[in-house]
This record gives structure tokens, sequence and C-alpha cells, in this order.
């Protein structure tokens, strides 16, 4: 049986899971693709033969079991829209921001027979999370992210505040604040806040983002206060080479939880 997977955004994320699907499966796989920037596109299928252009996000759902989502907030949203019209599929999703306040179309989609899968990302700790929720044991979780300069230099809060990161010598605290104001102000940068929300049952998370002009690493440490005692995780992660605003982990992750989406979609039919 042919493996029709569908792919939304071919960028990092995008090519490094090609790259290496492509070597394991081979001619067993026809990858339906799409990216607003058309060089994307053709640069895909230019290296890779299974690889297939579509021409909006639509029709590579509509050809494909398994999608992965690795554009953005606004594509994860658009992708949620379109799949209610669908069944049968299983969705893997980076962009986490994107599934925030959609509960209702998750519920949704499950009862269409399209199970919604949500990497681990750039962390761990994801059982001890699901644990505390299931039982109700979690108090208070806060995530202090330490990233370097060229990693959050587009971010629509550091060009809202006019802040300059050159300037900075020493790392500084530039994000105290919620959830929902650092998926707005850093999108790009704080899936691993919305990856804590998902896991956890929680939106009321304290986040702080520190930028250090002295690391190349992104480094995210993990607070947990639960009825179980204090947890603290601490993660130093290295940038995927592609691509320095992604940890490698959150790629390494993604193709882990892909691998899984094809594998359990196939087994059931």
């Amino acid at each position: 049986m042919k493996i029709r997977l569908g792919i939304i955004g071919c960028g990092n994320i995008g090519n490094f899971i090609i790259t290496n699907i492509h070597q394991k499966l081979k001619e067993e796989m026809q990858i339906n693709i799409f990216d607003k920037d058309i060089k994307k596109v053709n640069r895909l299928t230019e290296n890779f033969p299974n690889c297939v252009k579509c021409l909006n996000t639509e029709e590579v759902i509509q050809k494909s079991d398994v999608i992965l989502e690795s554009s953005s907030v606004e594509g994860c949203k658009e992708i949620l829209q379109i799949i209610q019209n669908y069944e049968n599929k299983n969705l893997v999703i980076m962009s986490i921001g994107g599934v925030i306040d959609e509960d209702d179309i998750i519920e949704k989609l499950k009862l269409k027979g399209i199970k919604v899968y949500i990497p681990s990302g750039a962390i761990g700790g994801i059982d001890i999370l699901e644990i505390l929720r299931e039982q109700n044991l979690l108090r208070k979780i806060k995530l202090i992210t330490t990233k370097p300069l060229s990693t959050l230099e587009d971010a629509p809060f550091i060009k809202k505040k006019n802040i300059i990161l050159e300037n900075l010598q020493n790392p500084q605290v530039i994000f105290r604040g919620t959830l929902q104001e650092a998926i707005e102000g850093f999108p790009q940068n704080i899936n691993v806040a919305a990856t804590l929300s998902i896991y956890s049952g929680t939106k009321d998370l304290e986040i702080e983002i520190i930028a250090d002009p002295q690391i190349d690493k992104n480094i995210h440490k993990i607070y947990i206060d639960s009825e179980i005692g204090e947890i603290e995780i601490k993660i130093s992660n290295r940038p995927s080479p592609q691509n320095p605003k992604t940890s490698f982990l959150a790629v390494a992750s993604c193709l882990h939880t892909l691998n899984k989406a094809i594998e359990e979609f196939y087994n059931r039919l």
C-alpha cells in the first residue's frame, strides 16, 4: 500500500522530515506538499521525485491520509477549519499555538475519526504533566526560556517594543506575561509554552523570556509546583542546523511523532 503523506509548510522542519522519510520509504510514499513560498516547494519537488506539488492547503488534505502541519499558527488554524470537512485522517501539529482555544474543533475531529498528534517538541517531562493533569495534582507552572539574540529578532513583540537586541551585552529579561501574550508576541519561539499548556491542561502559565547574547542554544527551565512536590526540568537544546529558531530536539520529536502517526494510521486499515 502506498503511503499518502501531506506536508503543509516546507521550511526547516518540512525539509528535515522529507529528507528522512524519503530515505526510509522512498517509492512506497507519495508526499503532497504546499507552502506559500513556491520556491521552497519547487526545491523539494526537484530533489525528491515522490514530492507532489499542491495548489493549496485543502488539496494537500484531500490527497493525504497523514498530514503534518509545519507552517505557522495561522496556517494551523486554517488546517483545523478545512480538515473538519473530511474523515479518518491523522494530523500532526507543530505550530502548537494554533490549537490553543480550539478544544471544540479538536472534539469534532475526534468524532470524524481524525486523530491529532502533538509532539513533545523541545522539552521533556510530558509524562509528568499528563499524570498531574489526570489526577488534578497541578498547582502552578513557570517557564523561563533563554534564547540567542538571532532567534528573537523577527518576533512581533521585539518590533512592537522597539527592542534593539544588538545593543544587549548581558542576558536580559525581555518578556514576562501570559500564554496568550507569548503566543502573540513570539509566535515562532514559544511552542514550548503551548506544549506545556496542552499536556498540563492549564493556560495559567507564568512565562519569562530572556535574550542572551552569550549563548548559542535554546534553554528551557520548567518549574512545576504540585501536590506531589516541586519539579524542575532544564533542557539546553542545540539549534537545528538549518534554522536556529528551531531546536534540534523539536525537529527530531516531529519525525518521531510523524512516524508514529503513519504507523498507527496504516495499521488500522
